[in-house]
C-alpha cells in the first residue's frame, strides 16, 4: 500500500481544518468551529481500564484515516472513542442559547457538556444538534464525546466501508468524521425556512420555522432587473407575487439571495426557483427542468480521499471536483454510497450541477445474489423477504426510514438536488415501494430512482440500470425514461499515483493511458450516443476519481493525475444532448 496524500492534504492546517461556515444556505453571524486538535483515549473493547492509546487526534478526520494524527492500527473495531476538549466562549449579552453541532459520528455516540450527558444518537449519516440554555454555559466549557463503532455488527448503514477493504470495497469511518461547531441563538430564534414556487400564479411561498414571539420578520430579496422585494411578515406562511423569475439550472444556476431580519437578529440565505418532472425529449421519456428535456450526462461521485477517507481535507478539495466534472463537460453527480455536505451542495448549486443523491446502504451484502446473479441477468426478487438483504430487525428497518427522513428535511433547500435513490443493486433492499411513496410525500418536487441497478419495481421514476460486462443494449418496457445509472468502469493506473500497486480492480484493465482513453472515448461513441436516439435518457459513467484498489476513475486518487485529455473529452461530451 502506496502512502498516497493529496496536495489538500499535504498542505493542512491541523489547527483550524474545514474551518469555512458547514451551514452556507441558513448563515448566522454566529459561529465557532470546534475542528482542529482534540485529545482523544481509545480504550480496547470498551475497558476503561485498557487505554491502547493516549494522544492528540484531528478532528473532523476519522480514526482510520492518515489526516487523524492517530498511529496506525491502534484503534480496533469494538473499541471506545473518548474524544475531549475545552471550549472557550464569550458570550454575548442578547444571547439565550446555545447549539451544538455535530455533522456527522459514526456510529453510536453521547455527548457529554461539563459533566452532564446533553446527548445521545446512533447513526453514522444523521447530524446532532443539541440547543443549551445559556445558564449552562461558562468562559470554559468541557465537551466530551464517547463513541462506539459496532456498524458492523447489526448490518446499520455505512455506504462503502468495510472491515475488509478491497475491490469496491473501501476502508472503515469510525468516531467524528465531520464538523462539530457551534453558534449562540437570541430569544426566539429563526430556526429555518423553506420556500417552493407555483409557475401557474407566479408566487413564492415562504415557510419560516419560528416561534410566535419571533414575529416580526422582515423579509429582503434583492432582484436584478426587478425591483427589490421588501415586506413584513406576522406568520408562518407567507406567499409572495414573483413575476418572470430567474430560473435554476446546470447552464444558468441563478441563486437567489434572502435575508430575514426580526427584533432579536438578522440570518442570510439563498434558494433556486426550477422545476423538475418527467415529460417527452425528441426520442422519449426523460428529466425535464424547466419544461427543458434534459439528458443526464453524469459521473459517479464516490467522495473518497487517500488521506481523509470518507472526509474531504478541505473545501477547495470539494469545489475543485465539482469544477473538474462540470470543465470535462458533465452536468450530473451522483453521489454514491454516502452523504454530500451541505458544503458540497452548495458548490453544486452555485456551479450547476445535478446532483443523484443516494441514500448510504446497510443491510447485509451477498456477492451471489447481489451481483453474479443480476449480471448473468437474474433480476427478479422478492424484498419483503428480509433476511435475504439483512433487514430481519424491526429496528433497523426503521433506522433507515428515519435515515431518509432525516436526509430528504435536510436538503429540501437545493436546486442542484434533483433525484433520490434509496437503494442501489439490491445493497440492504427492502420494501422499495414503501421507501418510493415515503419519499414522494416528504418530497413532491424531486424525482426517484428507487432501485438503481438491478432489482427494478413499478414505483420509480425510472427504469434503471447498470450495464458493465456487454454491450450496452436495453429495452423500454413501460413510460419511464430509462436511465443508465452505471456503466464504464474501464481501468487504468497511472504509475506513482496508485494506492495498491499491485491491486487494480475495475471491470476492464488496460496497461497504457492512450489504450484506456481511445476505449473510454470508443464506449461512448458507439454505444453511448447512439443509445439516445433509442431512448436513453441519462448514463453515469463509472467514476470520478480512483478509489483504493478500485481504479477506474478519470483522476487519480491522490487528484494529481488527470487520466483523460480535457479538450478531447469536453468535445466527446458535447455529443450527448438531446
Amino acid at each position: 500500500m502506496e502512502k498516497l496524500i493529496s496536495h489538500y492534504g499535504a498542505y493542512l492546517d491541523q489547527t483550524h481544518p474545514l474551518n469555512e461556515y458547514p451551514r452556507p444556505h441558513f448563515v448566522r453571524k454566529s459561529y465557532f468551529s470546534f475542528n482542529g486538535q482534540w485529545d482523544l483515549t481509545i480504550f480496547a473493547s470498551g475497558d476503561r481500564n485498557k487505554a491502547r492509546y493516549r494522544g492528540k487526534v484531528t478532528v473532523p478526520f476519522a480514526v482510520e484515516s492518515l489526516l487523524s494524527g492517530v498511529p496506525r492500527d491502534v484503534y480496533a473495531p469494538g473499541d471506545l472513542l473518548v474524544y475531549e476538549r475545552q471550549i472557550a466562549l464569550n458570550i454575548p449579552l442578547d444571547a439565550h442559547y446555545f447549539t451544538l453541532h455535530f455533522e456527522g459520528i459514526d456510529y453510536r455516540y453521547k455527548v457529554i457538556f461539563n459533566q452532564k450527558v446533553i446527548g445521545e444518537q446512533q447513526g453514522g449519516y444523521q447530524a446532532l444538534r443539541i440547543t443549551l440554555p445559556i445558564s449552562e454555559i461558562k468562559k470554559t466549557n468541557q465537551l466530551i464525546v464517547e463513541v462506539y463503532d459496532d456498524t458492523f455488527n447489526q448490518y446499520a448503514e455505512k455506504g462503502k466501508q468495510s472491515l475488509n477493504p478491497g475491490g469496491m470495497w473501501y476502508c472503515a469511518t469510525s468516531g467524528i468524521y465531520q464538523s462539530v461547531w457551534g453558534e449562540f441563538l437570541p430569544f426566539a430564534p429563526i430556526n429555518g425556512f423553506q420556500t417552493t414556487f407555483d409557475f401557474v400564479d407566479e408566487k413564492l411561498a415562504i415557510t419560516l420555522d419560528v416561534e410566535p414571539a419571533t414575529f416580526p420578520v422582515i423579509i429582503s430579496i434583492p432582484r436584478i432587473g426587478h425591483e427589490d422585494i421588501l415586506l413584513e411578515v406576522r406568520t408562518a406562511y407567507t406567499e409572495i407575487p414573483f413575476p418572470h423569475p430567474q430560473l435554476w439550472s446546470s447552464a444558468h444556476p441563478h441563486l437567489y439571495e434572502i435575508s430575514f431580519r426580526t427584533p432579536f437578529e438578522e440570518v442570510y440565505g439563498y434558494f433556486g426557483i426550477r422545476s423538475c418532472k418527467i415529460g417527452e425529449s425528441p426520442f422519449g421519456k426523460a428529466v425535464m427542468i424547466n419544461d427543458e428535456a434534459i439528458f443526464l450526462n453524469g459521473v459517479l461521485d464516490q467522495g473518497y480521499w487517500p488521506e481523509s477517507g470518507l472526509t474531504p481535507p478541505s473545501d477547495a478539495a470539494i469545489l475543485d471536483d465539482l469544477r473538474l466534472i462540470k470543465r470535462l463537460g458533465f452536468n450530473t453527480a451522483r453521489v454514491h454510497m454516502k452523504k454530500a455536505s451541505p458544503r458540497y451542495l452548495y458548490h453544486a448549486d452555485q456551479l450547476g450541477i445535478y446532483v443523484i443523491q443516494d441514500v448510504p446502504a446497510g443491510g447485509r451484502y451477498s456477492f451471489y445474489h447481489q451481483t453474479l446473479l443480476p449480471t448473468l441477468g437474474f433480476k427478479k426478487v422478492d424484498d419483503h423477504k428480509y433476511a435475504k438483504f439483512g433487514r430481519e430487525n424491526p429496528d433497523n428497518r426503521a433506522n433507515f426510514y428515519h435515515l431518509i427522513e432525516t436526509m430528504v428535511k435536510e436538503f429540501s433547500y437545493s436546486p442542484a438536488l434533483i433525484i433520490w435513490c434509496p437503494f442501489n443493486e439490491g445493497w440492504g433492499q427492502f420494501d422499495a415501494a414503501l421507501a418510493y411513496d415515503l419519499i414522494k410525500k416528504l418530497d413532491p418536487q424531486r424525482l426517484i430512482d428507487t432501485t438503481s441497478g438491478w432489482f427494478d419495481i413499478a414505483k420509480s421514476d425510472f427504469q434503471s440500470e447498470h450495464i458493465y460486462f456487454k454491450k450496452i443494449k436495453f429495452k423500454l418496457r413501460d413510460q419511464r425514461p430509462y436511465l443508465l445509472s452505471e456503466f464504464g468502469g474501464y481501468s487504468y493506473s497511472p504509475e506513482g499515483h496508485t494506492f495498491h500497486p499491485d491491486k487494480m480492480y475495475g471491470y476492464k484493465k488496460f496497461k497504457t493511458q492512450k489504450e484506456w482513453q481511445d476505449a473510454l472515448v470508443e464506449l461512448y461513441q458507439t454505444q453511448i450516443v447512439p443509445a439516445i436516439g433509442q431512448g436513453l435518457s441519462g448514463a453515469i459513467l463509472t467514476q470520478l476519481s480512483d478509489v483504493e484498489e478500485e481504479t477506474n476513475g478519470l483522476i487519480s486518487y491522490d487528484r494529481k493525475a488527470l487520466k483523460v485529455d480535457e479538450v478531447r473529452f469536453r468535445q466527446l461530451m458535447e455529443m450527448l444532448k438531446f
